[in-house]
């Protein structure tokens, strides 16, 4: 049986997918239309977006123990204000609906995504942990 590896790059991680793929579509809703005449919210929707992605590949090259997680966290809220962005759009008639709950399922799915892989990386932490406690039991 082959033994499962983790991904090589940062492009390899599911949550960083979910996020490119939410700034491709928040840039899309953004370039046009009545969204583009508020430069201000264009530019704080995108960077929010783009937030996600940054930290998300970041903390995969983060080598010091708790980083990775940490930069999780970060992009977690980054997504969350993209959402509440997109609500705001919404609200203003920037988005259109159907645009707007194709961005939402795609917020959605890039939040669960990093949840997942902040859960991950908390459990093999933990077990780590409990690795070493046992190590230094046995001395």
């Amino acid at each position: 049986m082959q033994r499962k590896r983790g991904p090589r790059n940062h492009g390899e991680l599911v949550a960083w997918q979910l996020c490119a793929h939410l700034r491709r579509l928040v840039w899309e809703a953004t370039r046009e239309g009545p969204a583009k005449g508020d430069r201000r919210y264009c530019d704080q929707i995108r960077s929010a977006a783009r937030t996600a992605c940054y930290l998300t590949s970041e903390g995969f090259y983060r080598t010091r123990e708790g980083d990775f997680l940490n930069c999780l966290v970060m992009a977690h809220a980054a997504l969350a204000e993209t959402d509440d962005y997109l609500d705001h759009g919404l609200g203003k008639q920037y988005i259109a609906s159907l645009a707007h709950g194709a961005m939402k399922e795609a917020a959605a799915r890039a939040s669960s995504a990093n949840r997942r892989l902040r859960d991950s990386l908390r459990s093999q932490w933990m077990a780590q942990q409990e690795a070493k406690r046992k190590a230094c039991r046995r001395l």
